[in-house]
């Protein structure tokens, strides 16, 4: 069952969204053993751009970045598109945070650091 979730990854491409550019390297290195394509952006602005040109099938974002934050970012693509799944990353696990982002239905809420 696990293989055949993880074969199913090297079909699809991710878009990869993190300020921080060591982690976003580092990240992309190791996701890419696991996606077909993993497109990047140190941005919320950058991703929202590569998100409506780019073919993208699964989004990770971080929270807290320049221009528009993962939350706001990933509140513009429910508005388009209901089903993607949609990964926010945070340093943060407040109370605040976690209920902000209970209406957008994502796949998973991840707090740094990642293991």
């Amino acid at each position: 069952m696990q293989e055949e979730k993880l074969s199913h990854l090297k079909n699809l491409t991710l878009l990869l969204i993190e300020d921080d550019e060591e982690l976003l390297h580092k990240m992309q290195t190791i996701l890419s053993i696991f996606f077909k394509e993993v497109l990047i952006a140190k941005d919320g602005n950058e991703g929202y751009d590569l998100f409506f040109n780019s073919k993208v099938d699964m989004l990770i974002t971080d929270y807290v970045m320049p221009g528009i934050d993962g939350y706001e970012l990933c509140k513009k693509i429910r508005e388009k598109n209901k089903n993607i799944p949609l990964v926010i990353m945070s340093n943060y696990s407040d109370k605040e945070k976690l209920l902000n982002v209970i209406p957008l239905s994502l796949a998973q809420y991840l707090v740094k650091p990642i293991e």
